[in-house]
């Protein structure tokens, strides 16, 4: 009887625990901005344009930047990344904080393959190497073309944004990623720094 007592004593308390956790959890919540505040793609490239903008808390800074020798441009985020590694034909920007990655490469435009099969050889590729890929959107604005997807990885699912934009000759190829569970914020973010960059390649102007 004493050992049945016990069991129930220590259920009672666990139950008490999980429930304790619970409302701790909820009370979080209500303050949490990422449960409080939404953006939409276009809100946050108009905040990009203008320089300056807050992703919930974090407050980040932009300027026009010109890659391999001013060919290409795109707006980037201010004193954000920790890893930065510019070549010839590619760059490589990464956010080890944030978990976030920016690649861009070059190559010369000798034929150019249709928008969707380019993203079929992407896809094939991916396949090929056993990495499932969830295609969640694909945009053509002006020159810029690009989709999302979603893929697994070791360290959970990422939301990745490929771009595609020729220029005279030349192909500027891109992939942007971060969690999946940011696709929310830092997601819509890195789609708005593809938009602004399509604008900066066509000339548009910053007062940056």
């Amino acid at each position: 009887m004493e050992a049945i007592d016990l069991s129930i004593a220590r259920y009672i308390r666990e139950q008490k625990e999980q429930q304790k956790q619970e409302m701790l959890r909820a009370e979080r919540e209500k303050y949490d901005p990422k449960k409080q505040i939404s953006y939409t793609v276009e809100e946050l490239a108009e905040g990009v344009r203008s320089g300056t903008l807050y992703l919930y808390t974090l407050k980040l800074g932009f300027e026009k930047r010109g890659l391999f020798d001013g060919k290409f441009y795109i707006p980037f985020i201010k004193d954000f990344f920790d890893v930065m590694e510019e070549g010839p034909g590619d760059i490589l920007y990464g956010c080890n904080k944030r978990k976030v990655s920016v690649v861009i490469a070059l190559t010369q435009c000798v034929s150019k393959v249709s928008f969707d099969g380019w993203m079929k050889q992407i896809r094939d590729s991916m396949k090929r190497m056993g990495i499932p890929m969830k295609t969640v959107k694909v945009k053509k604005t002006g020159k810029m073309e690009y989709f999302c997807h979603e893929t697994p990885t070791p360290e959970g699912k990422t939301f990745n944004i490929l771009f595609r934009y020729q220029k005279g000759k030349e192909m500027y190829t891109g992939s942007l990623n971060c969690m999946q569970e940011d696709r929310d914020g830092m997601g819509l973010l890195l789609e708005a720094l593809v938009l602004v960059a399509e604008e900066m390649n066509q000339g548009g102007s910053y007062g940056y």
